[in-house]
């Protein structure tokens, strides 16, 4: 808890008698095959998911809102991403399809 305290002050005034009675958990859901489900989910009109980055979400969140945003409003891919062709950049998303992920993993 000390060392914590050094990034998160208020830390130092938590005693561990409450710390053991209030701990808290974060879960992160992870996807079946280890890939998020990212994509319109079939069936529901306007619905979007974007789950199961597990322990990625950080470094994939800021992607996976790009894809989201760019199908909802109905935006194309940018033709060029420093040296990834739209086409590829395209085709890996369409793998994070959440029929395609759990089809994958029904089969496998």
């Amino acid at each position: 808890m000390a060392r914590a305290a050094t990034f998160l002050p208020d830390l130092s005034t938590i005693t561990a008698d409450e710390l053991m009675h209030s701990t808290r958990v974060g879960l992160r859901p992870y996807a079946l095959g280890g890939l998020p489900a990212v994509g319109p989910v079939p069936g529901l009109s306007g619905v979007v998911v974007a789950a199961g980055h597990e322990g990625s979400g950080l470094c994939l969140g800021p992607g996976t809102a790009e894809l989201v945003l760019h199908h909802l409003l109905g935006l194309q891919l940018q033709q060029e991403l420093e040296g990834i062709d739209a086409k590829d950049l395209t085709a890996a998303a369409l793998e994070l399809l959440p029929e395609r992920r759990l089809g994958a993993c029904t089969t496998a």
